[in-house]
């Protein structure tokens, strides 16, 4: 497309976020409302997230482990605590809190 890699980067991840919040929204959740709460949460919840994973894989990478093996660890330990947090603050699934 002829973007600059970083321009492409961002405009890439931002597409992605917008696309997650939609599905997660409508599909995984299955909430109707529509909320800039809810928006602003969830980028509240994305911007946590990439921040503790690249500090955790850092830290780790540190001590001596390589991100490979400790990428599917963090990975799989977000997951866990994103659908909680998503769950229970961002959409508000009736009987959650």
């Amino acid at each position: 497309m002829g973007l600059p890699v970083a321009v492409a980067n961002v405009t890439a991840f931002a597409l992605g976020l917008l696309l997650n919040f939609v599905l997660n929204r409508r599909w995984a959740f299955r909430d109707a409302s529509r909320s800039r709460r809810q928006f602003v949460l969830y980028l509240l919840a994305a911007g946590f997230n990439v921040t503790a994973t690249t500090e955790l894989l850092i830290a780790t990478n540190r001590i001596g482990i390589e991100p490979w093996l400790t990428k599917p660890v963090i990975v799989a330990a977000f997951a866990v605590w994103n659908y909680v947090l998503l769950r229970r603050f961002v959409f508000d699934v009736q009987g959650a809190r």
